[in-house]
């Protein structure tokens, strides 16, 4: 029965995502969904640590955020990992709160490249990341443009994993920064 059903499915156009379910791999719907989750967590974790309409409630705040950062947030990993250094919400922890500011970093997120350039001893990795988060501020300006006018596209512009350029390097500095 379940064979006939799939089958079906297929034929009316559902099949892809369908076999994809049913193999257990994401499907580009499953992951928008997943993203949009995750940028209510976002947004409600920080009305909550605000006290936005809302009574302030920096552990639930906490909590939320965090799913945020593993849904792939960057600007949650980034204050998540302040709120770890901070203690704030949750018990103090600057092993956690240095991974995800450089997972933050990792997704050219601007603030969080800064971040670590103040926290690196070298001043000419100091000085890199500092590039890299001037850099990164052009593209974040692009984005903003692209969203007033509409473009979806942009909103999805910050949850791409991690750019080409930073996975094929291995970790190492913006190429045109080199």
């Amino acid at each position: 029965m379940k064979t006939i059903a799939l089958a079906l499915a297929w034929l009316l156009g559902a099949g892809s995502h369908l076999a994809h379910a049913q193999a257990g791999m994401p499907t580009q719907a499953t992951d928008q969904s997943r993203m949009d989750n995750a940028r209510a967590a976002w947004r409600l974790g920080l009305a909550l640590r605000n006290g936005e309409g809302m009574a302030r409630d920096p552990a639930r705040a906490a909590a939320l955020i965090r799913q945020a950062a593993e849904g792939g947030v960057p600007a949650a990993m980034f204050v998540l990992a302040n709120m770890l250094a901070a203690g704030e919400g949750t018990s103090r922890d600057e092993a956690a709160s240095r991974r995800w500011l450089e997972a933050a970093a990792a997704r050219d997120y601007p603030e969080a490249l800064q971040g670590l350039a103040m926290l690196e001893p070298d001043p000419r990795k100091a000085e890199l990341l500092m590039r890299q988060a001037a850099h990164a501020m052009t593209h974040r300006g692009r984005i903003d443009r692209l969203e007033a006018r509409g473009c979806r596209r942009g909103l999805n512009a910050w949850a791409a994993p991690e750019p080409r350029w930073y996975r094929r390097s291995g970790g190492a500095a913006h190429p045109t920064l080199l």
